[in-house]
């Protein structure tokens, strides 16, 4: 992801510029084989998409927008050995 541009927002989401196709949301470990390979997917595809590893957030980057609770990664994403 080094070619694409790259900015985090206030939720600890890091927004990758490309076409815009919708908003693009991914919600990723950073241990997970499978999400690195979406991210190289939409990076050479270039399109603009947002991410999120949510086993670096801590507590209040867990919090999306217009949320009053913590995310529960544990109930959607897979356990890599972490």
């Amino acid at each position: 992801m080094e070619n694409m541009n790259k900015r985090e927002n206030e939720y600890g989401f890091t927004a990758c510029c490309g076409k815009n196709k919708g908003h693009i949301v991914l919600y990723a470990l950073s241990t997970c084989p499978w999400c690195r390979k979406t991210k190289k997917l939409l990076e050479d595809l270039s399109v603009e998409y947002y991410f999120g590893d949510v086993d670096l957030m801590n507590d209040a980057d867990k919090k999306g927008p217009g949320s009053d609770s913590k995310m529960e990664s544990e109930r959607f994403l897979p356990d890599y050995g972490n």
